[in-house]
């Protein structure tokens, strides 16, 4: 039995954007690439993909990139503008301090938020549900035992990815009694998202010479 032709035509559209939908790149499985606003003036290029980070910044008036691999226990540092004689350094991978965290490596998509708590000895609860730039999220509150408050704005259209970071301590309402508020000390925020990171961007560059760095 032969299909009507104007059946076969919406047939067609179907199929079609069913294969763009699947071909169309998301956060979760594809990573990331974003510009990541540590304060005032301060903003650098990231990219992240699973547990791989990358991050380019300018020093100096030259640009370097950082490429931490917790997968393979490893980071690299390279100028990735500068002569093919330029070396990469190869460094053990180490565990970032608390004030690093958010600075020196972009949200990772595979971020577990109850063993970050763990890392820096608090507890995570959900606190409310808001949206940041456009992303509906789930705010979650993470209490530190030395007193210090974090809030992790988790974007749940893109598989929970903190987009915003906002770090400090409470202090009672001036407006409620019996309340307590944020006074925050630090902010990050990850802005201007597109999905999908090549897996190239986290390994070092052809060509170049490594050397070993603590």
């Amino acid at each position: 039995m032969t299909m009507p032709s104007s059946r076969q035509a919406v047939l067609a559209g179907l199929l079609a954007l069913f294969a763009s939908g699947c071909g169309r790149q998301n956060v979760s499985s594809d990573g990331y690439q974003a510009r990541l606003a540590r304060g005032v003036g301060d903003s650098v290029r990231v990219a992240a993909r699973g547990s791989r980070t990358r991050l380019t910044e300018t020093m100096e008036g030259q640009l370097f990139a950082t490429v931490r691999r917790p997968d393979l226990g490893k980071t690299w540092f390279w100028r990735p503008l500068g002569p093919p004689s330029d070396k990469v350094v190869e460094s053990p991978l180490r565990t970032l301090s608390y004030e690093e965290y958010w600075t020196r490596s972009p949200p990772s998509t595979d971020f577990d938020i109850q063993r970050y708590s763990r890392l820096f000895q608090g507890s995570a609860r959900v606190r409310d549900r808001l949206v940041f730039e456009q992303h509906p999220c789930e705010i979650w509150e993470v209490t530190h035992f030395d007193g210090r408050v974090e809030r992790i704005w988790r974007a749940t259209d893109l598989g929970g990815l903190p987009v915003r970071i906002q770090r400090g301590i409470l202090i009672p309402s001036p407006t409620r009694d019996d309340a307590k508020e944020l006074m925050i000390t630090q902010e990050v925020q990850l802005l201007e998202i597109t999905p999908g990171a090549p897996a190239e961007l986290f390994e070092p560059p052809p060509g170049k010479t490594t050397a070993s760095g603590e």
